[in-house]
């Protein structure tokens, strides 16, 4: 099975969100949203590939509905998570371990 982009890796995703939260605030537009809180900590845990990456598509969508898509810059291999976007199994614990084992 060869993996595809399924999202950001959670600290970069996070770094995103927080960019487009102060970004929101500073419109000082009441009618826009929230952008999509990202699934990471807990939310990365207990989602599956596909969870994530739909929650990926719609913080893109938002984005880009709201004018900040230019503070979404372009991903460095190192700083996404590749996985299968259809599978709703739950391999986020297997991850989190792995990468916590790697960066020790």
């Amino acid at each position: 099975m060869r993996e595809e982009f399924v999202c950001p890796l959670p600290q970069i995703w996070n770094e995103i969100y927080q960019k487009l939260i102060v970004a929101r605030d500073n419109a000082e537009n009441v009618s826009i949203p929230k952008p999509p809180v990202p699934l990471i900590l807990n939310g990365w845990t207990f989602s599956s590939d596909k969870e994530k990456s739909v929650r990926w598509k719609e913080t893109v969508e938002w984005a880009e509905t709201y004018g900040f898509s230019n503070l979404i810059s372009e991903l460095k291999k190192s700083e996404r998570y590749f996985g299968n976007p259809s599978d709703t199994s739950n391999y986020g614990d297997d991850f989190v371990s792995d990468f916590i084992d790697k960066a020790e």
